[in-house]
């Protein structure tokens, strides 16, 4: 469902109870672009662990084509962190 930023602030709690007992997803756009979204909790933490998991898969492949040890700092750098 897409909301424009005012509708959205005008009926911000029936949107949670959409969100959180119906599992909705709403869109929230300004002038016609996509700028946020609601998601439900469980959706978020499932993005949350999708996020962890890409990060660690792309620090394996850092070290595993580094040479000897790599720091923090060069590891965080090569992640975009």
């Amino acid at each position: 469902m897409k909301y424009t930023i005012a509708n959205a602030r005008e009926n911000f709690s029936e949107l949670v109870n959409m969100v959180n007992y119906r599992n909705d997803r709403i869109e929230i756009a300004k002038r016609n672009k996509t700028v946020a979204y609601i998601v439900s909790k469980n959706d978020f933490e499932l993005l949350q662990k999708i996020e962890d998991f890409l990060d660690a898969k792309d620090a394996d492949n850092i070290l595993a084509t580094s040479k000897g040890t790599i720091s923090h700092g060069e590891l965080f750098g090569d992640l975009g962190i």
